[in-house]
């Protein structure tokens, strides 16, 4: 069983910061400017955590078809962390294409896996585009959604790299 378990809001923050009561958003105060904006809210605490990058000599696989078995190992620690119980069919498909989407993200044949880690850590194509965040979902649930299923593929490829 994977050590991920539900985020619990922290009892200190900054004065105007509030978690929504529906726990998906936190509102938090921007920091230089001081204005609260709604952020999404962390759906497990190992979200939050530190977390160690595999050495930059280990690479992923050359064959291409090795994608889908990053894929298979970050829907296995969703279900690991039991993240995925309190989903709704949509929620859950939304997480499936997020997960397949930022799989594409980080894996590049051949490449170090703490090399490709680092590029898609500083990619802007981690969140989905508005355009795409279909209804049901407000951005924000979406956002939410699409770092759960980042959390995931991340911490598959470390695992991996590690094994």
């Amino acid at each position: 069983m994977s050590s991920a378990k539900r985020w619990q809001a922290p009892s200190v923050g900054p004065a105007t910061s509030k978690v929504r009561n529906d726990r998906a958003a936190l509102l938090l105060p921007d920091f230089r400017t001081g204005v609260a904006r709604y952020a999404p809210a962390p759906s497990l605490a190992a979200e939050v955590e530190v977390w160690s990058k595999p050495t930059g000599t280990i690479v992923f696989p050359i064959h291409t078809g090795a994608v889908v078995e990053l894929y298979k190992r970050a829907w296995d620690e969703l279900d690991e962390s039991d993240a995925l119980t309190p989903l709704s069919v949509e929620e859950r498909a939304w997480v499936e294409r997020e997960c397949w989407r930022v799989t594409g993200l980080v894996f590049r044949p051949g490449i170090a896996v703490r090399a490709a880690l680092d590029a898609s850590a500083q990619s802007r194509s981690l969140l989905p585009s508005r355009p795409s965040i279909a209804v049901p979902f407000d951005t924000l649930r979406a956002a939410q959604l699409s770092f759960l299923a980042t959390w995931a593929v991340f911490t598959a490829a470390c695992k991996w790299a590690a094994s």
